[in-house]
C-alpha cells in the first residue's frame, strides 16, 4: 500500500512509520538469529515477546479490509466510522467492544516470526513484516478458519492466507478512505438489503 510500510494497513497518525519499522526489523533479525532463540526452554518466551512487539506496532495502524458478512452485520454507527482513526484507537483498547466483530491477523504472527527466522537479510525480514495485517471479520468466520485447520497452518504468507479465506468463503473488501460518509447519502438500514448493498459497493469497492 502506498505511503505505508505495511502492505494493507494505514498509519493512524500522519507519519510513515519507516524509522520504527526499520528498528523493529533489526530487532527481530537479531533476536531470531541469536543462539537463545533455538533454546527449547527460551523459544516460547522469546516468541511471545516478539508477538507483543508486533501487536503494539500493529495498533498504530488501521485495517483497510473487512469481510462482506462482517460489514452486513455492523450497526450504522460502526459503518459510519470505518475510516476513522479515533474509532480504532478506542477499539484497540477494548477489543471486545464491538463483538462479534473480530480482529484477525490474516497471516498469523507465529508464521511471520518463523519466516523471519529463516530470512538471510534485513530486506527479507522487511518483506515478511510488511504482511503484518489484521482484517475485520466475524467471530464465527474466525471459527470457520479454525475448524478447517487454518488456525495457523496454511496461512504462512499473504498470498496463501488470501487463498484460504476464499476457500472458506470469507470475502474481503477494501474500505475506501473517507467514503464512509456515503452512509449519510444512502441512509442505510438493516432491513433495506438493496440500499445496504449499494452503500457497501461504494464503501468497499464491491
Amino acid at each position: 500500500m502506498k505511503n505505508s510500510v505495511l502492505k494493507n494497513m494505514i498509519p493512524l497518525e500522519h507519519n510513515s512509520m519507516e524509522v520504527e519499522f526499520t528498528d523493529i526489523c533489526k530487532y527481530i533479525d537479531t533476536v531470531t538469529h541469536c543462539s537463545a532463540f533455538n533454546n527449547k526452554n527460551l523459544t516460547s518466551s522469546i516468541k511471545k515477546g516478539i508477538q507483543e512487539v508486533l501487536r503494539i506496532f500493529g495498533h498504530k495502524f488501521k485495517p483497510t479490509r473487512i469481510s462482506e458478512e462482517a460489514f452486513s452485520s455492523c450497526e450504522n454507527e460502526i459503518k459510519n466510522k470505518l475510516s476513522d482513526s479515533n474509532f480504532y484507537k478506542e477499539w484497540y483498547r477494548e477489543r471486545e467492544r464491538h463483538y462479534p466483530l473480530f480482529f484477525e491477523h490474516i497471516v498469523p504472527l507465529g508464521s511471520i516470526i518463523e519466516r523471519c527466522k529463516n530470512c538471510t537479510s534485513i530486506e527479507e525480514i522487511e518483506d515478511a513484516l510488511s504482511e503484518l495485517e489484521f482484517v475485520i471479520i466475524l467471530k464465527k468466520e474466525n471459527d470457520v478458519l479454525k475448524n478447517n485447520g487454518f488456525s495457523s497452518k496454511g496461512r504462512e504468507t499473504l498470498t496463501k492466507a488470501e487463498k484460504v479465506y476464499k476457500e472458506c468463503n470469507i470475502v474481503l473488501k477494501t474500505i475506501k478512505k473517507k467514503l464512509y460518509k456515503k452512509i449519510m447519502e444512502y441512509g442505510v438500514t438493516a432491513h433495506n438489503e438493496v440500499v445496504e448493498k449499494a452503500f457497501f459497493r461504494d464503501l468497499v469497492g464491491l
